[in-house]
């Protein structure tokens, strides 16, 4: 336990600079979020009204999509269309 709060320590030091082996080792600098392309379907995702639907083309995401707006309090279902692999999901309330 003690070794954990030393770590904890250790993280919470002020930002700063130090040079090791010819690296410059930089702490406190914020790491910039990059939407994943799942992440970004589902804010589209989360705009349709009831009655909207868009195509997907993999099941496993388009099913993962309509999880993730299913958390949000929306109701999603898919169903396959065509004869390739594209799933049609639809926003139903």
């Amino acid at each position: 336990m003690a070794e954990a709060l030393r770590t904890v320590r250790l993280l919470d030091r002020e930002p700063g600079t130090r040079e090791v082996g010819g690296y410059l080792i930089e702490k406190g600098i914020p790491i910039p979020r990059k939407p994943s392309k799942p992440a970004r379907l589902l804010q589209a995702l989360l705009t349709l009204q009831p009655g909207e639907s868009f195509v997907h083309r993999c099941r496993a995401s388009s099913q993962s999509l309509a999880n993730g707006g299913k958390q949000t309090g929306r109701k999603f279902t898919q169903r396959r269309v065509g004869t390739g692999p594209s799933y049609r999901i639809w926003r139903t309330a």
